[in-house]
C-alpha cells in the first residue's frame, strides 16, 4: 500500500501534524494491498504525467476535514503511446 497526499505540514518536535498528516493517515487506512490511493489534490498535480487514475470514492468528512475524492493509480501500458500515435495518423 502506498498513499500519496500533498498539503503543508505543522513541523513539531520529530513530528509532523496537521490536517495534511491527518488527511493522509485516513487515506492509508482506504489503500488496498499493493495499491497506490491518492487524494484529488494529487490527482490534480498529475495531469500529463503518465499515471492513470480510476475513481475509489470519497473520503468522508471527519470534524475539520473536507471530504476528499480518492483515486487509485497506476501507470500507463508500455505501449500506450505508440498505439495513440498509430491512432493519430
Amino acid at each position: 500500500m502506498l498513499l500519496v497526499h500533498t498539503g503543508e505540514c505543522e513541523v513539531g518536535v520529530g513530528i509532523l501534524t496537521g490536517m495534511s498528516v491527518e488527511i493522509a493517515g485516513r487515506i492509508a487506512d482506504r489503500a488496498l494491498p499493493g495499491e497506490v490511493l491518492v487524494s484529488n489534490t494529487v490527482l490534480d498535480l498529475m495531469a500529463g504525467s503518465g499515471v492513470v487514475f480510476s475513481n475509489r470514492g470519497k473520503l468522508p468528512a471527519g470534524d475539520r476535514l473536507a471530504e476528499w475524492q480518492l483515486h487509485s493509480a497506476a501507470p500507463l501500458p508500455p505501449n500506450h503511446g505508440e498505439v495513440a500515435t498509430r491512432a493519430a495518423r
